[in-house]
């Protein structure tokens, strides 16, 4: 007599050499991509920080042509390095009085890139005219650099006829 055996059911699931695979590709695809993010999300910062400074920037000159008077540009209190404020200078002296109101400030997290005031430029203390040109005797060149040496940063320049432009620079590492 041949005695019936019992057919046992399929097994589904993974076996343990398709689990050390899996998790072998998947830490290949992060040893690549973890430092590509990064650089990403550094890069994007320096970009962000520079179009919110070049907007206000182009703010206080827009406001000044508007107005027919002074707008004042100043370093953050905490330093250049933290960003910039844009104050309506009515008595056109080119310092902040107490009774002149703030009418934007950009501040610089301290996780984002660093502004540095480039060689040769002017003080970051200055105003618009109503003309549109700057109390500036020569162009003001900022700097947004990150901590890594060699990597894209960003280039604004102020010109004394208030033009301002942006581009690309290699930065040289973190400032002191």
């Amino acid at each position: 007599m041949y005695r019936k055996f019992r057919q046992l059911p399929q097994a589904a699931g993974f076996t343990l050499i398709e689990l050390m695979v899996t998790v072998t590709v998947i830490a290949i695809l992060l040893t690549i991509g973890v430092p590509s993010f990064t650089n990403l999300v550094k890069n994007n910062r320096i970009t962000a920080s520079s179009n919110d400074l070049i907007g206000t920037l182009q703010f206080a000159r827009a406001e000044a042509v508007r107005t027919g008077s002074a707008v004042g540009v100043r370093p953050d209190p905490a330093g250049i390095a933290r960003g910039i404020v844009v104050w309506a200078d009515d008595d056109g002296d080119g310092a902040k009085n107490g009774a002149e109101q703030d009418l934007r400030e950009v501040h610089i997290p301290a996780v984002a890139p660093f502004i540095v005031v480039a060689g040769g430029s002017a003080s970051p203390n200055f105003s618009f005219r109503g003309s549109g040109q700057t109390s500036l005797g020569t162009s003001l060149v900022l700097q947004l650099c990150d901590d890594r040496d060699g990597e894209r940063g960003r280039q604004i320049t102020v010109l004394a006829s208030g033009v301002i432009g942006s581009s690309q620079i290699i930065c040289g590492g973190s400032a002191s």
